[in-house]
């Protein structure tokens, strides 16, 4: 499964889109210290749990 990221730069107002396989950011996330990438994760599992729900 891919996840793809939209950042948006506060100062320039640019846009960056990246995708990336959900192992390969799960690995990342494993030696992670900054917390805010683990707020991010718990939110979109929030999210997509949401989606399935109404799929199902």
């Amino acid at each position: 499964m891919n996840i793809t990221f939209i950042r948006q730069d506060s100062e320039s107002g640019k846009e960056t889109l990246s995708v990336c396989e959900a192992g390969t950011l799960f690995d990342k996330m494993k030696t992670e210290t900054k917390s805010g990438h683990i707020m991010t994760l718990r939110e979109l599992i929030e999210s997509v749990g949401t989606v399935i729900s109404l799929l199902s």
